[in-house]
């Protein structure tokens, strides 16, 4: 028997639990997250996340879920931490020596891409340093908060400049590999029962253009907040803080880029004080997930003619979009939120940039996979063969999933507003139909950011205030 296809098949066995249980621990936890079950769905996800802190795999999956469901309960520190946590594991991709883990990544041919060590997309590293840096002002570290900015900034630098060209050099050794095995994957993928039952996978999102150079508009606009409104402001933080509204506002359009200028053109002239202000961010709905469809292809094989079984990943829609809501204040004063960044279209650009090497690699993984079992079988003999068939049967099947790791309590769309700051310090946050989201109390004349978390249609809300500039002997309530 060919003991190098037996081995695979075991070692396909025993991660083929590891990606079982990670869908089976996520599900629970955006169930409880959609629900508005905020306690439950971060104590759900940081238990979850001390049980994968002695394997490497799947740990900045689960630190991102368990970073981002804390935070959306106001449990700044256990929040900060667990970003901390999955901080380290990416850190060196940062680091000059990180070429062979940016590529590795993508060099997973031998079983599935679910046995690589996920370190998290390109856009989920931008945005667990974005998020940093929000339960940094909320402890009101600001000197930290600063510096997760500045390292959401390095991680977009980092995109633009090393991982698009080591997607390049992935494709590059996924060709060598398919001529090295025979095995044409574009020409099988290009076929048409690959296009057909694509086609028929539901919530398909696709050909969504994102923002451009992996840039996330959120990301450079609350930096710019920041650097005008947080205390330590200074005249070159002021020309930074104009500089990244431009760049948020060349991303966007209509209402959201009016909304970016102004907050650009305050800062211009000679009085640059800020009048007492809140913002709010409004984190609506679930980002895009991955889900997977399968599909049976011929592959020819000395001769005769193999089915192939692969399964590969696509961006699916977690659901319908929650909607924009308005900043009230009574019945005086009500502004209405602007979309300012749209995850679907992160998320799917994104995605077609390395679909194509993830497809080919599917394709010819599975097809590698059916060669040695044909060999197998026929250096089995007679005696033998139906044994081989048998673990070739079970090793496929095993390895038929898709990679479907992904940040999933990250937001469909982020909403903001401003408002400028009620007498009374009362305001609401409704939804365009009058109902009611939820309600803050801040005091008058200060200045600061309003955080709600609305994960679904109908579902409760969260919110929490952080305090920028309080009046003397006072202090910000939540």
């Amino acid at each position: 028997m060919n003991r190098e296809f037996l081995v695979s098949v075991v070692v396909a066995l025993s991660l083929a639990g590891c990606q079982s249980e990670y869908r089976g621990d996520t599900k629970r936890m955006v169930e409880l997250f959609t629900a508005g079950q905020f306690e439950e769905a971060a104590s759900d996800a940081a238990k979850e996340a001390e049980a994968e802190l002695k394997s490497e795999q799947n740990r900045v999956a689960y630190d991102l879920e368990a970073g981002r469901t804390l935070q959306a309960d106001g449990q700044w520190e256990a929040s900060m931490q667990w970003f901390d946590a999955a901080h380290e594991l990416v850190r060196p991709y940062l680091d000059t020596k990180a070429e062979a883990k940016i590529t590795e990544a993508f060099a997973t041919t031998l079983i599935n891409q679910t046995t690589s060590i996920y370190r998290a997309t390109p856009n989920e590293r931008i945005m667990m340093s974005t998020l940093q840096s929000l339960n940094a002002m909320a402890l009101a570290d600001w000197e930290r908060a600063r510096v997760e900015l500045r390292r959401a900034q390095d991680w977009q630098q980092d995109a633009r400049s090393r991982y698009r060209d080591a997607v390049a050099k992935a494709q590059k050794e996924t060709r060598a590999a398919e001529k090295k095995e025979g095995i044409n994957a574009d020409a099988m993928i290009g076929g048409a029962q690959f296009k057909t039952d694509l086609a028929k996978a539901p919530g398909i999102l696709s050909d969504l253009t994102g923002y451009g150079d992996y840039a996330n508009p959120f990301t450079y606009w609350l930096r710019g907040m920041f650097l005008s409104m947080a205390p330590g402001t200074n005249q070159q933080d002021l020309d930074n803080a104009r500089s990244d509204f431009t760049f948020a506002a060349s991303m966007v359009d209509g209402p959201a880029r009016e909304f970016v200028q102004r907050e650009s053109e305050r800062l211009t002239g000679a009085n640059t004080t800020p009048a007492p202000t809140w913002y709010l961010v409004h984190f609506a709905g679930l980002a895009p997930k991955r889900n997977e469809f399968k599909v049976t292809i011929p592959l020819p094989i000395s001769g005769t003619i193999v089915l192939v079984t692969a399964a590969y990943p696509y961006i699916e829609s977690s659901g319908a979009s929650v909607g924009g809501a308005r900043l009230c204040s009574g019945t005086a004063l009500e502004v209405p939120s602007v979309p300012l960044a749209d995850f679907n279209r992160i998320v799917s650009a994104e995605f077609d940039e390395v679909k194509g090497i993830i497809y080919a690699q599917e394709t010819l993984s599975a097809s590698m996979k059916a060669v040695a079992s044909y060999a197998a079988q026929a250096a089995a003999g007679q005696d033998y063969a139906g044994w081989v068939a048998l673990a070739a049967a079970i090793g496929q099947l095993v390895t038929q999933a898709a990679d479907l790791r992904s940040w999933r309590t990250l937001p469909q769309t982020i909403y903001v507003a401003s408002m400028p700051t009620p007498p009374t310090g009362a305001m609401q946050l409704r939804r365009s139909d009058g109902d009611h989201i939820a309600s803050v109390t801040v005091q008058p004349g200060s200045s600061g950011l309003i955080l709600v978390t609305t994960p679904a249609t109908g579902a409760p809300s969260k919110a929490f205030t952080i305090p920028f500039t309080v009046p003397s002997g006072g202090k910000g309530e939540t």
